[in-house]
């Protein structure tokens, strides 16, 4: 069984890049909700649980399940944005794939910095050097994201 610290690096790492960028995607559509606040909730747990079993099974079940559990990731978060919204199709997949965009841009640019300042780190995955600089730069991209979706929509 491995050490408790790992199954803390997948927690905090695939909440980190779950909950931001959810975040991100529902505040402009926060007066849209088809579902009450508490209901919104209860589903955005229950998706962050999901979330970090799917990091768990890449880590920790012998093979390469990382394609997989990437799409079954993003077609889950996908089918609760459009559960959750109740706008305008074209509206809410814009905003879905800006923010998917944004998240891949996220990850790939923390992993070149994780690259730069940690090399051997970076080799693995899931490690706490991964979560800062993907922290960094969520703080980055999002704070700028974030004003701009507050002034427009």
């Amino acid at each position: 069984m491995p050490p408790v610290y790992r199954f803390i690096e997948i927690i905090v790492y695939s909440l980190l890049n779950f909950l931001p960028f959810l975040a991100l995607a529902l505040y402009p559509f926060r007066h849209s909700l088809r579902f009450s606040r508490g209901v919104t909730g209860i589903l955005i747990g229950l998706l962050s649980v999901i979330q970090v079993m799917l990091g768990a099974w890449v880590s920790f079940v012998p093979g390469n399940h990382a394609a997989i559990a990437s799409a079954l990731s993003t077609a889950l978060y996908a089918a609760f944005y459009f559960l959750a919204v109740k706008k305008h199709f074209g509206k809410t997949l814009f905003t879905l794939l800006m923010i998917s965009n944004l998240a891949n841009f996220a990850v790939i640019s923390a992993k070149c910095i994780e690259g730069l300042l940690f090399p051997a780190l970076a080799m693995q995955s899931y490690r706490w050097s991964f979560s800062m600089m993907l922290f960094a730069v969520e703080i980055l991209l999002s704070v700028p994201i974030f004003l701009y979706m507050k002034s427009v929509f």
